[in-house]
C-alpha cells in the first residue's frame, strides 16, 4: 500500500518506488530509512516471529529518499506476499528513546485514540491519510465476553457489527424477526487440525514406554477415528467444511487431487492392532478454550471418538496463550490447533508448519509435530524461487500431498467467517476474518 510501483532488474533484485507525501499519525514523513530500518529490525532479532519471512533478503539499500532496493539471496517470487506481514514502523521511535512507547504511530487510515487493554480499543479518522479521509470517523473495539451482551448490543444498536461469531447464536430469534439484523457466513482460510510429536522416542504425557505417534498406523487410526462431518455439521451448525489438508481451497497450491479419508472407527481399530495397541493408550490432549468456534465443545467430541476406538484422550483445555508457551516448550504430545493464510498462499503453511525446523533460515519455526522430509523440505524451499506460478502450484501441491500420505498433522476443518451486523453499515465480509473499517460506509443519511 505504500508503495506506488516496483520492479525487478534481475531475479534477485526488487526496486520500491514509495508513495509521496504519506505522514505517521505524529506528522513525520515516512522515509526509505523506515522502511529500510522496518525490514531489518523483522528479519535481525530474534525475538521476532517474521524471521522466516524475510529470512532470504540478502540486504536491504536506501537508494534514495522514496525508493528501496531489496536484493535477495536467491530469487524469491513469493517476497510480496511475505512483506504484507511486515508493518512499517518509524525510525525514529527507537533511535531517539530507549525503549519505544507502546503507542507508536503508523501510517494507516485510523489512529489511536484511547486504548484500554483487555476492554477496548478505540480510533479516529486520519484527516490526513494519503487514500482519503475515511467514510466513519470514530471506530471502537469493544472486549464482551458474554454472547448474550453482544447480541443484545446488535439488537440495540449499540454495536453495529459482532465478528467470529459463536454456532450457538445463529438460532437467536433476533435474525428471524427483524430485517435490521443479519448473518454473514463466508468460507474461511483458518483450517484446524491434531498434531502429534512424530519426532522423540519418548514423548511426555502417554502411557505407554514408547511414543505410539511414530507409528504412521497409529496416526492413521486417529484420522480415521474422528467424526469430521458431526462437528461440522452439529457443533459448528455447517459453518464450516471438512478439510483435506492444512490449506483451504481459496489458497494458492491447494491440492484439489487430495481427498479426506472415510470416518471408519472400525478400519481405526484394527489398525491399532496391528501398530501393538490392541488396547489403546492414553494420552493428554491440548486444546483452547478461548481460540476457535466452539473448540472446547470440539475437543470433547473427538475425545469421545477416540474412546470409542481404545484411546483415552484427556482433554486438556487452556487458554491460547497457555498453548503456545506449551508449544514453545515442546511440553505437549498430542494438541489441537488453527492456522490462517491472509496471504493466501500455500508457501505460508508448508514454510511454517511443514518444513524441517531450522532456526538459522526461519523454516519451521511452527512445526510442532517435529515432523522432517527432506525432499518435501527441497520442495518448499524450490517453489519459492519459481517464478513461473503453474510451477510454484506444482511444487506446493506436491508437498503437500506428500505431508498428507506421512500425516504428522491431521486435518479436521475450514472455518467460515462468520458474523452479524446492522443494515446501517454497509460492507463486504472477508475471508481472512479482518474488519477493514477504511472500507465500510453509512446506510443511513446524517451519519
Amino acid at each position: 500500500a505504500l508503495a506506488v510501483e516496483w520492479s525487478n532488474p534481475d531475479d534477485r533484485t526488487w526496486l520500491f518506488k514509495l508513495r509521496a507525501n504519506v505522514r505517521f499519525h505524529d506528522g513525520t514523513p515516512l522515509r526509505a530509512r523506515d522502511v529500510q530500518f522496518s525490514l531489518e529490525r523483522a528479519r535481525k532479532d530474534r525475538a521476532s516471529s517474521l524471521i522466516s519471512s524475510l529470512a532470504v533478503l540478502q540486504r536491504v539499500d536506501v537508494v534514495s529518499e522514496n525508493t528501496i532496493r531489496i536484493v535477495t539471496q536467491k530469487p524469491y517470487s513469493i517476497l510480496l506476499s511475505r512483506l504484507v506481514d511486515i508493518w512499517i514502523l518509524p525510525q525514529k521511535f527507537f533511535s531517539e528513546q530507549p525503549r519505544p512507547p507502546r503507542e507508536i504511530p503508523g501510517t494507516g487510515p485510523y489512529r489511536l485514540a484511547k486504548w484500554k487493554p483487555g476492554e477496548f480499543v478505540e480510533l479516529f479518522a486520519n484527516q490526513d491519510y494519503w487514500g482519503g479521509k475515511p467514510a466513519i470517523d470514530l471506530v471502537r473495539f469493544a472486549a464482551v465476553p458474554d454472547l448474550r451482551a453482544r447480541l443484545n448490543m446488535l439488537k440495540q444498536n449499540q454495536a453495529q457489527i459482532i465478528p467470529l461469531l459463536e454456532p450457538e447464536a445463529l438460532t437467536d430469534p433476533m435474525f428471524q424477526e427483524t430485517a435490521k439484523v443479519k448473518i454473514h457466513s463466508t468460507p474461511g482460510l483458518t483450517v484446524l487440525f491434531l498434531a502429534m510429536d512424530v519426532k522423540r522416542e519418548k514423548t511426555p504425557y502417554v502411557n505407554v514406554s514408547s511414543n505410539p505417534f511414530k507409528d504412521f498406523r497409529v496416526r492413521k487410526a486417529i484420522y480415521h477415528a474422528v467424526n469430521v462431518r458431526k462437528i461440522v455439521n452439529e457443533i459448528l451448525r455447517g459453518n464450516a467444511m471438512e478439510a483435506s489438508q492444512l490449506t483451504a481451497p481459496k489458497v494458492f497450491g491447494h491440492n484439489a487431487a487430495i481427498r479426506r479419508l472415510d470416518y471408519d472407527p472400525a478400519l481405526s481399530r484394527d489398525l491399532l492392532k496391528q501398530a501393538g495397541y490392541p488396547a489403546g493408550f492414553a494420552v493428554r490432549f491440548d486444546v483452547t478454550n478461548n481460540r476457535h468456534r466452539n473448540d472446547l465443545e470440539i475437543g470433547k467430541s473427538i475425545a469421545a471418538d477416540l474412546k470409542e476406538v481404545g484411546i483415552q484422550a484427556n482433554l486438556n483445555a487452556v487458554g491460547i496463550e497457555v498453548l503456545e508457551q506449551m508449544r514453545d516448550r515442546g511440553d505437549s504430545s498430542f494438541q489441537m490447533m488453527g492456522w490462517t493464510l491472509p496471504s493466501t498462499d500455500a508457501s505460508g503453511t508448508l514454510d511454517y508448519l511443514v518444513h524441517s525446523a531450522n532456526p538459522e533460515t526461519g523454516y519451521g519455526i511452527q512445526n510442532v509435530s517435529g515432523y522432517s522430509n527432506p525432499d518435501v523440505d527441497r520442495m518448499i524451499e524450490d517453489s519459492a524461487g519459481k517464478i513461473e506460478p503453474a510451477e510454484r502450484a506444482r511444487l506446493l501441491e506436491k508437498a503437500m500431498e506428500v505431508c498428507m500420505n506421512e500425516l504428522p498433522y491431521i486435518p479436521l476443518h475450514v472455518e467460515n467467517s462468520v458474523l452479524a451486523s446492522r443494515q446501517e453499515v454497509q460492507f463486504e465480509p472477508r475471508s481472512d476474518e479482518y474488519l477493514y473499517i477504511k472500507s465500510m460506509r453509512w446506510n443511513r443519511k446524517g451519519k
